[in-house]
């Protein structure tokens, strides 16, 4: 999720942090911001999956008045923010005032169908703790590449808006993540397990169906010798 553009360097996630930070600041929402730039709606939220073109970069720094490194560095008042977040969840994790749960991609609730493990990595599976708070939801995703453990808080304000990365791979994510796997991780682990037995068996089925069709009984065989 970063390039590099000639002395700039981009992390796309420190990007949308600080387009959020300074929306927020000027009282206006990421929707206004792509409608004044006639960006097509949505395509700021993409940009947590696919890093966007140094000249859409440089009209959001002209859009706020800022440098383009002002708009891609690492903003202290952000981070504290994210920090605070992050502590909060994990802080009323352990005292149990709130709840969280498993997202089983094979089975989730009603309200996330539409959410699957690409929705947070599009590069493979993952796995997924949420929990709620009035009509949204906070997730934690994890994934594993080359031995590397990422992680990924997201947050969905309700069942209509679009899924945002709050952040990415900061040391308070593995605290929390670290306290839900303590947690849940044994029922994770059967999920998992319930959901590759299952796979395993409605695949065996399906074979099973296709080879009794093309069974061929002994009756058959002598009906069809003797037409010959």
């Amino acid at each position: 999720m970063t390039q590099h553009y000639r002395r700039f360097y981009m992390d796309t996630s420190v990007l949308l942090n600080n387009i959020r930070a300074l929306c927020k600041k000027n009282k206006i929402s990421i929707s206004r911001l792509e409608s004044d730039l006639f960006y097509s709606p949505g395509l700021i939220s993409r940009w947590s999956k696919n890093t966007p073109s140094l000249d859409r970069v440089l009209d959001i720094a002209n859009y706020f008045g800022v440098s383009l490194d002002e708009l891609v560095s690492h903003s202290t008042n952000h981070d504290t923010d994210n920090k605070r977040l992050i502590l909060t969840l994990l802080n009323r994790a352990k005292t149990d005032e709130i709840n969280w749960e498993i997202l089983n991609f094979q089975n989730p609730p009603i309200p996330l169908a539409d959410i699957s493990s690409q929705s947070f990595f599009p590069f493979g599976e993952c796995d997924c703790y949420y929990t709620t708070f009035k009509e949204g939801f906070f997730f934690l995703a994890s994934t594993r590449i080359g031995g590397s453990l990422l992680l990924a808080l997201y947050v969905l304000p309700n069942a209509y808006s679009q899924l945002e990365l709050i952040c990415e791979n900061v040391p308070e994510l593995k605290d929390l993540h670290e306290c839900l796997s303590r947690r849940l991780g044994k029922r994770l682990n059967k999920i998992k397990t319930d959901n590759f037995i299952n796979a395993f068996l409605s695949s065996s089925s399906t074979n099973g169906e296709a080879s009794s069709h093309e069974k061929v009984t002994p009756l058959q065989s002598k009906i069809e010798a003797i037409n010959f």
